[in-house]
């Protein structure tokens, strides 16, 4: 714990591979730069691990958390005599053969079989209130995370196009059921709105530690379609508000860049271990811009119904590459406002309907959903190409 009590503690320590003796050992040196872990998790009961399992890609991708990381921790909890739960509820169709093909393809199914882990497959929505909510009143979860009482949080090091960065708060975006995702994204169009509901996921689940796989991150367009690149380290912390601050920090942008900052006062930092200023990662990549703000600043004098139309027209926006679109309608199937549609088997996007959400572009498989810009957009946001 940190000495001034307001102060939230974050461990940085280098973590260069997935070799597992240096996972082990990373791992241990961050647990014990924060106290150790057993006072955050009490010891009846089960640990429930969520790591970001944000689709059906193999680990080497960069998009999913590393089963290195996610089995360092479970051998620590069952050799301490802990019962382990790993699940996640990512975007897609709430059928337990997809959830099994997820588990398959990230590399959670061998690990489950090499450590006698339990893999959730309860799909079951349940509706929880939030009476003290920022956002919505009622969230339907998946119920194994609203009734979980201890959840051990594993994000990735990674962009987000909408939210500007995926890290500790972000993944508990996995606890809403699979098709509600997209439903509260109609609701909720605006980044800071959907920060909100976020922050009351935080405060409903109350993720009692956060580990961040940094050992590979994602830069650029993520959150599944951005580039991994090598970060090497491992962050930890019981904050998630915290752990996120620290990544803004990694990745070199201002923290009230992410629309979390902008609804959230950041937290005070205490970091221990690597020194916030070495951890930086050198020329990592930011998302495009997605609203005015980020890529369109000398734009801010023009009347608002200027600058929105001008929003419209100039920022990036999905389409769909017909070579390598397959017509599967997983991009149709989970877009908030129905903007796409399906023509001569190939996706099409309805750019008035389009929320630049990029549901879309996270859900697709193939790589087909691409980033698109005028001449003139590119030109007013200072893009080369």
């Amino acid at each position: 714990m940190s000495e001034n009590p307001n102060q939230a503690v974050v461990a940085i320590v280098r973590c260069p591979s997935y070799q597992e003796a240096r996972v082990n050992q990373a791992l241990e040196e961050a647990l014990s730069l924060l106290g150790g872990w057993e006072p955050l998790f009490p010891q009846e009961g089960t640990i429930y691990l969520k790591p970001n399992l944000a689709g059906p890609f193999p680990p080497e991708r960069g998009v999913t958390t590393h089963p290195a990381v996610v089995g360092a921790v479970a051998r620590l909890l069952k050799a301490a005599g802990r019962r382990v739960v790993l699940g996640d509820s990512p975007a897609g169709p709430a059928q337990v053969s997809y959830v099994k093909f997820l588990y398959r393809r990230t590399g959670m199914e061998n690990l489950a079989r090499e450590l006698d882990l339990e893999l959730d497959l309860d799909l079951n929505p349940v509706e929880v209130k939030l009476p003290q909510s920022r956002s919505l009143r009622v969230l339907t979860l998946n119920r194994s995370f609203a009734d979980s009482p201890c959840l051990f949080n594993l994000p990735k090091f990674k962009t987000h196009l909408f939210a500007r960065l995926t890290g500790a708060v972000k993944n508990l975006y996995g606890a809403v059921s699979g098709v509600m995702k997209a439903a509260y994204h109609t609701r909720l169009k605006d980044a800071r709105d959907f920060a909100l509901l976020l922050l009351d996921l935080v405060d409903f689940l109350q993720p009692r530690l956060s580990l961040v796989d940094a050992v590979m991150g994602m830069e650029g367009d993520g959150p599944t379609w951005g580039h991994a690149r090598p970060v090497g380290f491992l962050l930890a912390g019981a904050d998630p508000l915290a752990v996120d601050w620290v990544m803004c920090h990694m990745m070199g942008f201002p923290p009230e860049a992410a629309p979390l900052f902008q609804v959230a006062a950041p937290p005070q930092v205490e970091v221990r271990g690597v020194p916030l200023e070495e951890a930086r990662v050198p020329g990592f990549r930011l998302p495009s811009p997605n609203t005015l703000k980020d890529g369109l600043e000398g734009l801010s004098w023009l009347p608002q119904r200027f600058k929105d139309y001008l929003g419209r027209e100039l920022l990036p926006h999905p389409s769909i590459n017909p070579l390598l679109c397959t017509g599967c309608r997983r991009c149709e199937q989970f877009c908030p406002h129905q903007a796409i549609r399906l023509k001569n088997q190939k996706a099409m996007v309805d750019l008035s309907r389009c929320l630049r959400c990029w549901c879309c572009h996270e859900v697709c498989t193939e790589g087909a959903v691409e980033l698109t810009r005028s001449r003139l957009g590119r030109f007013l946001a200072g893009v080369r190409s």
